[in-house]
């Protein structure tokens, strides 16, 4: 939930079929990891404030962006030093990535 930055992103390729970026508000610092990046296929580009909501919109680094989607949590790290809020990692587009828990909101609890 929210909007976030693009501080990274990348063509499509052969793993991530719409691209992908990588946001330091979502992977806990920087650089992002190599599971750290998020599939662009279920994220709308946006402006910094949520607001003209694009789904087929690119994402270039720099650019703003939100999901609305709801996931399932694959697996779930426990906080520590590095990660004190703990790492959800989700799956879309096929591809698992790894989402720092702060970031998140639980709808329901399966």
């Amino acid at each position: 939930n929210g909007v976030f930055q693009a501080n990274e992103s990348y063509s499509p390729d052969s793993k991530y079929k719409n691209g992908r970026v990588g946001s330091y508000a979502t992977c806990y610092g920087s650089p992002c990891g190599k599971d750290d990046y998020i599939p662009c296929g279920p994220l709308s580009l946006c402006d910094a404030n949520g607001n003209n909501e694009n789904p087929n919109g690119q994402i270039k680094a720099g650019n703003y962006w939100k999901c609305n989607q709801e996931f399932t949590v694959v697996a779930v790290e426990s906080p520590n030093r590095a990660c004190p809020n703990g790492v959800a990692t989700l799956e879309a587009d096929g591809v698992r990535f790894r989402v720092d828990c702060g970031v998140l909101t639980e709808t329901r609890d399966n």
